[in-house]
């Protein structure tokens, strides 16, 4: 339905339910055209950087037009010889995770992975919160450990406690067994090769020596909802003197 409006130089979407652009991203998108075209005094920037880019789909994604944002992404930037980064997808990843949208974040998980686009923290976030909102905590387990044993790239801590307690919460004990297992016993045990970055480590380092991801938290928030941890632990001390 997304098709390019020659008459007024713009794109639009001809889908009953596609969400308009308010003026604010309207007037982003003008204006960008106006300085490539040279309006402002300036000469004109025939083409505009991957941060100008990054602007715009930022200004989309907010209105809520994810569709205008993956329009650039997909149609736009590659005319335009740019190539996105992972500002770019981690943006419209956000968006798409507010709304639950799992097939379309996994299709462009994809898309990023195979143009080469490293994935990072906030690539695990968005994905995992996808699963959330879709109300489905074991899809948001696994895409977090998924991502950790195929990119080594680990969210912020505060998603897996969203991940243990949205699965206790639905009754499903052994999804959040499972993936308190990951976070003391795989993260635990887990051990660096010279290739991973000093970054990776550091998060890798702070979530496992996290005092609300500790075992004790851990079976305190089991009994919360009225389970058992069942003693899963992992060699934390140990490994964290060596890392």
């Amino acid at each position: 339905k997304v098709r390019y409006d020659a008459s007024r130089g713009l794109w639009t979407n001809d889908a009953p339910r596609a969400t308009r652009l308010t003026a604010s991203s309207f007037n982003a998108l003008a204006f960008a055209d106006g300085v490539r075209r040279g309006k402002y005094g300036g000469e004109a920037v025939p083409r505009l950087n991957v941060s100008c880019w990054n602007l715009l789909v930022k200004a989309c994604c907010y209105d809520g037009a994810v569709w205008r944002a993956l329009n650039m992404l997909r149609v736009e930037m590659p005319a335009e010889g740019v190539a996105p980064d992972r500002y770019t997808y981690n943006t419209i990843l956000s968006a798409l995770s507010r709304t639950g949208d799992t097939a379309r974040s996994n299709k462009l998980l994809v898309e990023m992975t195979n143009n080469d686009v490293p994935v990072d923290k906030f690539t695990v976030e968005a994905l995992a919160l996808c699963h959330l909102n879709a109300n489905d905590p074991a899809g948001a387990a696994t895409t977090v450990q998924d991502l950790f044993n195929q990119h080594t790239a680990l969210p912020p801590y505060p998603v897996h406690l969203r991940v243990l307690t949205a699965a206790l919460a639905a009754g499903d004990v052994h999804e959040a067994r499972r993936h308190a297992h990951f976070v003391r016993h795989q993260l635990g045990d887990w051990v660096p090769s010279k290739y991973v970055a000093p970054s990776v480590r550091k998060l890798v380092y702070l979530t496992r020596r996290n005092p609300e991801l500790s075992e004790g938290a851990l079976r305190k928030l089991f009994r919360a909802h009225g389970e058992e941890l069942d003693g899963v632990s992992g060699g934390v001390a140990a490994r964290d003197a060596g890392t």
